[in-house]
């Protein structure tokens, strides 16, 4: 078996820079795992937001019964709103199948 080399002690400069290069790795990880936390946090709260967005809208389809409100309808806000975020859109079955929207609901949701 080959063996192993006795670690060389090192001269106080370069005991210095590695203290310093330990330091600067444990700075970013620290910053590293701070953002990580934030993003969560926003993330939440994006997620919050728009479930009350949504709660809300569905709240205020007056004329629909309870619990009647049409898929497409819902479609369509969801897609708005996805759209206001930045988004390119969702993608919906009835697109890709060449149905009008507002034909589904009327077909389906009667």
């Amino acid at each position: 078996m080959a063996k192993k080399r006795k670690q060389e002690m090192q001269p106080e400069e370069d005991s210095g820079l590695y203290h310093a290069f330990v330091g600067a790795a444990n700075a970013v990880s620290h910053l590293f795992t701070q953002a990580q936390k934030e993003q969560r946090a926003a993330a939440s709260a994006a997620a919050r937001a728009s479930l009350e967005r949504t709660a809300a809208w569905l709240d205020g389809q007056a004329g629909a019964p309870e619990g009647a409100v049409p898929k497409w309808a819902l479609r369509q806000f969801l897609n708005e709103e996805h759209l206001k975020a930045g988004g390119t859109g969702l993608y919906c079955r009835q697109q890709r199948a060449g149905i009008d929207s507002s034909q589904e609901g009327e077909t389906r949701d009667g």
